[in-house]
């Protein structure tokens, strides 16, 4: 996957002056699932930028989120963290009420 979003997006997101090698999810993957292969939250950075993020530089979001809301319009990052929370907000009694009515078997 990682292979094809470089070829079509080969500058990072955030300083466009190196290539883009990494995939960086705005919604952390461990915060919502379904983000997880949602195109609007791919973030494409290089590695140094990808570090510095995730080392706390702030520039780093700002200056992609920039990007990202002249590509998917300004609602961009209100839509991703409405859907985030749809997803991940909900209790256990209506995780258990959603499984139960799941119609599955496994072999």
């Amino acid at each position: 996957m990682q292979d094809y979003y470089r070829a079509e997006f080969n500058l990072c997101m955030s300083c466009f002056v190196n290539p883009a090698s990494v995939v960086h999810h705005h919604v952390p993957q461990s915060r919502s699932r379904t983000l997880r292969f949602d195109e609007r939250n791919y973030v494409f950075l290089c590695q140094g930028c990808h570090m510095q993020h995730h080392n706390g530089d702030p520039r780093i979001g700002h200056n992609y989120r920039q990007g990202m809301m002249a590509k998917y319009g300004q609602g961009w990052e209100d839509e991703l963290l409405t859907i985030s929370g749809k997803i991940d907000k909900r209790s256990d009694k209506e995780w258990r009420q959603f499984l139960e009515g799941l119609d599955f078997t496994i072999t």
